[in-house]
């Protein structure tokens, strides 16, 4: 099974204010979005996860929050995996236009 290269996620936000980066996952499957390391001048958070659709295991919304206190573009890449195992199964970039 090849890695799914999801298209960049294009969001903006002004310095000093908090971005919500949310991405789908399974966590039922054990499928969750690993965050990168936060740039330099920014904080990343894990937020929460929110079930989307009805019964136990089934798709969810994983939050992330990005706070940077200078402008500028910053780049992440998430990865979606099993946290034991080494294959990761999506990427999506995210790209944050910060003013």
């Amino acid at each position: 099974m090849t890695t799914i290269d999801h298209p960049p996620l294009l969001l903006s936000a002004q310095a000093g204010q908090p971005v919500v980066i949310a991405l789908d996952s399974m966590p039922g499957a054990g499928m969750l979005w690993q965050p990168p390391e936060a740039p330099a001048g920014c904080r990343l958070e894990v937020a929460d996860s929110v079930p989307v659709g009805a019964g136990v295991g089934g798709p969810a919304q994983q939050r992330f929050v990005l706070t940077c206190g200078e402008p500028g573009e910053r780049q992440l890449r998430f990865e979606l995996k099993r946290p034991w195992e080494a294959k990761v199964q999506a990427v999506q970039p995210v790209v944050v236009q910060v003013r």
